[in-house]
């Protein structure tokens, strides 16, 4: 019994058109898929630095609202007491202000 062999050619995996379709739309989609995950990766840095600028904000004007009074009263500025650690206010104000504000987003975007 003999064997017949196959004549092997350079292009041995191509079968025709089979197939063509399917490779024209992998290479026409995948861009687009692409950029559309690099606008959505972008959008949630942008969103996050903007959640993280407001907290600072609200935390610096927290600290600053604790100003000593009665320097306030007797010369007519506002100054820090020397008894308050400031860089701790602050640290702690930026926490509570980005743990509420996150929540706050999280609730405002599966509403």
């Amino acid at each position: 019994m003999k064997l017949i062999r196959k004549k092997w050619t350079k292009n041995r995996y191509i079968n025709g058109s089979e197939g063509v379709i399917s490779i024209m739309l992998v290479i026409l989609i995948l861009p687009f898929f692409s950029v559309a995950a690099i606008l959505v990766e972008a959008e949630r840095y942008q969103s996050a630095a903007s959640l993280l600028d407001e907290s600072m904000g609200s935390a610096s004007s927290s600290v600053l609202e604790d100003y000593d009074k009665y320097t306030y009263q007797r010369f007519g500025f506002m100054s820090v007491s020397p008894d308050n650690d400031i860089s701790k206010e602050y640290k702690d104000f930026v926490g509570f202000n980005s743990e509420n504000t996150s929540r706050g987003a999280k609730a405002r975007l599966w509403k």
